[in-house]
């Protein structure tokens, strides 16, 4: 795929990184195949139904589940099994864009922090989030997701701001028996070796790395060169197992067909449904 990659899948997959990404166009090509039809075929409402799908998903006992991720060495020559287990219930610190997604559909006892270099008072914060949400959610759906949210302006390279988020967090954290924050970086790339470094320096929590997720979105290099350039810069900060990419651009177009083949066609339609669809099964290889 071309249009939008500008040829990164390529060297995605050559270094393993691939197996990060899919993940997630998976869950979203299944809640666009097992979704309900929405009421209308906007954004808002295909969200609420491809929501829908996700809460109904069983979730897994994390006793038959093997957690972790595979990937190549620097060299790309040597595969290397990298695993490490997961704990739940985690202390997720996102933009606030990226917060609105998760509404909904994240553990009760989570929590959300935005940290971005804007000043923005309580009161604007939460209107900003309330903007946002999906059109027919509860007063009461909002005003839990609402209170799981907090804000701290600071910038991405000064350890006193890191340090004032670090306190932040770990006053909420007190009292809870979670050992596990996810930082999700909607950030260019040019700041994700020092924000790494301030979140390694600063914002461990008491479980040390091994209580860190770090997920980095969008375009990690533009080539081969430029994905090894970001990896050796990242590498001695956290282990492996420890990051995990997101690239939406990859196989966007083919994710994005689904709706159009699905509404757009009267007699898939008419059929696509719970009524006559008992399982859906997806196999990736």
């Amino acid at each position: 795929e071309k249009i939008g990659t500008e040829g990164r899948g390529g060297y995605f997959d050559g270094y393993g990184i691939i197996r990060d990404v899919v993940q997630n166009h998976l869950l979203q090509v299944l809640a666009l195949i097992a979704m309900e039809p929405p009421a209308t075929v906007d954004a808002s409402a295909i969200r609420c139904s491809k929501a829908t799908v996700l809460r109904e998903v069983a979730p897994a006992r994390f006793e038959e589940c093997l957690v972790g991720q595979y990937g190549r060495s620097l060299d790309g020559k040597e595969q290397l099994p990298r695993l490490q287990q997961t704990r739940s219930s985690p202390l997720v610190v996102a933009k606030e864009k990226v917060s609105i997604t998760v509404f909904g559909l994240i553990p009760s006892d989570a929590s959300i922090f935005g940290y971005a270099r804007s000043k923005l008072p309580r009161e604007k914060f939460e209107s900003k989030l309330t903007a946002k949400i999906p059109s027919g959610a509860s007063n009461e759906a909002v005003a839990s997701f609402v209170a799981q949210c907090s804000y701290v302006s600071g910038a991405y390279d000064k350890i006193e701001d890191f340090t004032n988020l670090r306190l932040a967090l770990e006053e909420t954290e007190r009292g809870s028996a979670s050992q596990l924050r996810i930082y999700y970086l909607s950030l260019p790339e040019s700041t994700f070796e020092t924000v790494c470094r301030g979140i390694r320096n600063v914002l461990l929590p008491a479980a040390g790395e091994s209580g860190v997720r770090i997920v980095l979105e969008k375009p990690f290099g533009k080539d081969t060169a430029s994905y090894l350039q970001l990896s050796r810069q990242l590498s001695p900060l956290f282990p492996e197992t420890n990051y995990y990419r997101i690239d939406h651009y990859l196989a966007k177009e083919m994710i994005q067909t689904i709706v159009p083949l699905r509404f757009s066609n009267p007699m898939l339609e008419s059929t696509w449904n719970s009524s006559n669809i008992c399982s859906v099964e997806i196999s990736f290889k």
